[in-house]
């Protein structure tokens, strides 16, 4: 049996293209039957789609260097 927190980490690594072929026929034979993994899947994949439409945000010179000089210190 197949281990649910298993394949949903290798369906997250399907969108990131980091799954073998096996894997691949593993994570797909399972959402054949498991209709909570296919939730898991739609859900990741609407997601994934979503955050492909942000537009990146640069930081204002000042908090730049206001978080920089923070984390300095904190080392």
């Amino acid at each position: 049996m197949v281990d649910h927190e298993d394949i949903r980490q290798l369906i997250s690594a399907a969108f990131d293209g980091e799954i073998t072929p096996a894997e691949k026929a593993l994570v797909e034979e399972h959402l054949k039957a498991c209709e909570t993994c296919r939730t898991y899947a739609r859900d990741l994949k609407k997601l994934s789609s979503a955050l492909k439409t942000w537009t990146d945000e640069s930081l204002s010179p000042d908090l730049e260097q206001k978080i920089t000089q923070r984390l300095t210190n904190k080392l």
